[in-house]
């Protein structure tokens, strides 16, 4: 009997015991578990972190070479269109500025100049000594010139003056400011004298005379004004004499 109460005793401490020790293993295993995935997850959180900011990096540059990428696409396409639109030509500049006397004579320039006045003083030339003279540009080819001139003579109680107006045409070919010039015209003189006689008076006459000249030479009229020369040769008729003679000429062209 002793023995089946031993017996007894101890199936029942050992069914008394084995729960509780089954329930604190229980216990100490489940909060074992979480704690290990608590120190897992962070890890992996932060290994993802990691990755995702490195993806981030990889990935920015690689959205910045994109851009890049598509940018001298952009400047190709607008250079393709501007050489589909050429550029306009310029236009060509003409030698002078006006054209109202353009093609008013054979051969004259396709448009006109500003310059058409000439004034200056001519040595020698068709009024013997000197003239002060102007001139008018028709067209490009074709000038009329005027001038004047005169001399005065006196002593004691006689004296004598003379007025000369060459009058002439020209021709001019070349240009538009270096001229070869052909040149034609008369020269009206008119003289007055005063000249005392035996008797203590006075003579007085006067009268008018006419010669013709014509000369070859070079002629300087610059397009749009300024400095002026003529240098011609001439032929004069006059008198019954025929003989040569050279002329000078200085002025300002506007």
């Amino acid at each position: 009997m002793k023995k089946l109460l031993l017996l007894a005793c101890t199936l029942f401490a050992l069914t008394s015991v084995s729960p509780a020790h089954a329930a604190d293993e229980e216990v100490e295993a489940q909060p074992r578990r979480p704690r290990q995935m608590r120190k897992k997850q962070p890890v992996q959180l932060v290994e993802e972190e990691y990755a995702d900011e490195g993806d981030e990096e990889v990935v920015r540059p690689k959205r910045v070479r994109a851009n890049r990428k598509k940018q001298p696409v952009q400047i190709v396409e607008e250079e393709d269109e501007m050489e589909e639109a050429p550029a306009p030509r310029p236009r060509a500049r003409p030698r002078y500025r006006d054209e109202q006397y353009a093609n008013a004579y054979e051969g004259a320039y396709v448009s006109g100049r500003t310059s058409r006045w000439q004034g200056g003083f001519e040595l020698l030339g068709p009024a013997l000594a000197y003239s002060f003279n102007g001139s008018y540009l028709f067209g490009d080819h074709l000038a009329v010139n005027a001038g004047l001139s005169a001399f005065s003579v006196s002593g004691g109680n006689n004296s004598a003056s003379v007025f000369l107006l060459p009058l002439s045409v020209s021709g001019l070919f070349g240009g538009p400011d270096s001229h070869f010039e052909v040149i034609g015209g008369v020269t009206p003189v008119f003289g007055s004298s005063k000249l005392s006689n035996d008797e203590g008076g006075l003579d007085r006459a006067a009268g008018t005379s006419l010669f013709g000249f014509a000369g070859l030479g070079y002629r300087y009229w610059p397009s749009n004004g300024g400095f002026h020369f003529r240098a011609t040769l001439y032929l004069m008729a006059g008198g019954g004499q025929v003989f040569p003679w050279p002329g000078f000429q200085f002025g300002y062209a506007f």
